[in-house]
């Protein structure tokens, strides 16, 4: 083989090297582009998986409190002075976390709004259980009439 014929299909080579780097290059890029768009994605995953926590949370605290029962007093204007009168007890204005009834109320000259910290039982066999109110833990228990019968499967409302 002469010198030039080898130099000959040398330089034909190159053109197939180049479309070979260009290829790479492209496929790399594209790549790179690829992997942005999945990050991306999983950005905007993560961030809808937040608001739906956020929003898993605010529907446990309204299923908890929608439960309670609820009343309001309204007060005749100079009726409520010096705060809110409540079984005979005067409590002040402002946020009441809990009353000698088991109330978590909010008082103010106009009103005083208060809902039940407990839930009262029902759906208990009333023949083998009674029930029986807690005020130190505000809560009702059921429990048995007779020691040998079991008190179980039962529901609680506000």
């Amino acid at each position: 083989m002469k010198p030039m014929e080898r130099r000959s299909g040398h330089h034909e080579f190159l053109p197939h090297l180049q479309i070979t780097w260009t290829s790479l290059y492209n496929s790399t890029e594209s790549t790179c582009r690829d992997l942005l768009e999945t990050w991306s994605s999983l950005e905007a995953a993560h961030y809808t998986m937040k608001i739906f926590l956020a929003f898993l949370l605010a529907m446990g605290i309204i299923v908890t409190q929608g439960d309670a029962f609820c009343f309001s007093k309204l007060f005749k204007p100079g009726e409520a002075e010096k705060g809110c009168m409540l079984d005979g007890v005067l409590y002040p204005f402002g946020e009441i976390p809990r009353t000698e009834n088991c109330f978590r109320c909010s008082c103010s000259k106009n009103e005083m709004h208060c809902c039940s910290l407990y839930h009262t039982p029902v759906n208990y066999d009333k023949e083998t259980c009674k029930v029986i109110f807690n005020k130190k833990n505000c809560d009702y228990e059921v429990v048995q009439k007779h020691p040998s019968k079991p008190c179980s499967g039962y529901a609680r409302v506000g």
